[in-house]
């Protein structure tokens, strides 16, 4: 799972109920979450396959790798009120990624060696 499906499982909260005090976001400033196989490529001369990859049904892969990425609670706060939509933080590209996500983003990799 990953891009826009895994930023509404991050985002998606259920509303208080009754006396209930509001849920607080565990996850608030990260998203382009993913979870994958990192693939070896021991020469460096091919590019790899599109990311994530690879399906299990016998054997689970030695490693895991998780991909989002994050910005640090002030530069978030230096967010609020802008005008950012949804699609916007999946496209790199735009101006307004660009202009006013960007400067802040930082990616994070991490590989988990699975026990066998």
């Amino acid at each position: 799972m990953g891009g826009p499906a895994a930023f509404k499982l991050l985002f998606a909260r259920p509303q208080p109920v009754g006396d209930e005090e509001p849920i607080q976001d565990v996850a608030a400033f990260i998203w382009d979450l993913h979870f994958g196989v990192p693939l070896p490529n021991p020469l460096g001369t091919t590019p790899p396959p599109p990311w994530p990859q690879g399906h299990f049904s016998r054997e689970l892969p030695q490693w895991l790798e998780i991909r989002f990425k994050a910005l640090g609670a002030t530069a978030a706060r230096k967010l609020e009120g802008q005008e950012i939509s949804r699609e916007t933080w999946f496209d790199p590209k735009a101006s307004a990624y660009q202009r006013l996500i960007l400067p802040y983003e930082q990616p994070f990799v991490t590989r988990v060696k699975l026990a066998r």
